[in-house]
């Protein structure tokens, strides 16, 4: 039972989602696009992470060991504005975390419906109005529920 329990957590690796579409301007973007390079960074040594960048119809992956990181940071230095990013059809079995990192101006940012054991975060190049949980490269991270809208935040 204990050799389960390690490979289901070996499954649970975060995915980090880039979507460049309809951004507000071009600082947002850039905002964006480094918040996301950063999660990369930052997520990739526990146990790698998938990253899905526009474009893309499958999620790269990345090994603790960030060997894949030279391409991807390369293929991060030449995102732009474009088409939305499209989880593939398989997202249903993610089991990690999902950060979906966008550029959008508040009140047209939402995760497509993402189904998954991991918790998930809508990532905004816009500080929200009831609170952050975290902060990355000028963005700021909200948990949301699976559908994609803001968690309330309680107020003590």
């Amino acid at each position: 039972m204990h050799e389960r329990r390690i490979l289901a957590g070996a499954e649970a690796t975060p995915l980090v989602a880039l979507d460049a579409s309809e951004p507000a301007d071009l600082e947002a973007l850039d905002r964006a696009v480094r918040a996301a390079a950063s999660l990369c960074v930052h997520l990739a040594p526990g146990a790698g992470c998938a990253v899905l960048l526009p474009g893309s119809r499958a999620p790269a992956m990345l090994d603790a060991r960030l060997r894949a990181w030279p391409v991807l940071h390369a293929r991060f230095a030449t995102v732009g504005s474009g088409a939305p990013t499209r989880l593939p059809s398989r997202s249903a079995g993610l089991r990690g975390s999902v950060f979906w990192v966008t550029a959008r101006a508040p009140g047209h940012q939402a995760i497509p419906r993402i189904a998954g054991g991991g918790r998930h975060y809508l990532v905004s190049a816009f500080e929200p109005v009831a609170g952050a949980s975290f902060e990355v490269a000028g963005c700021f991270g909200t948990a949301t529920s699976v559908r994609g809208k803001a968690r309330p935040r309680a107020v003590a």
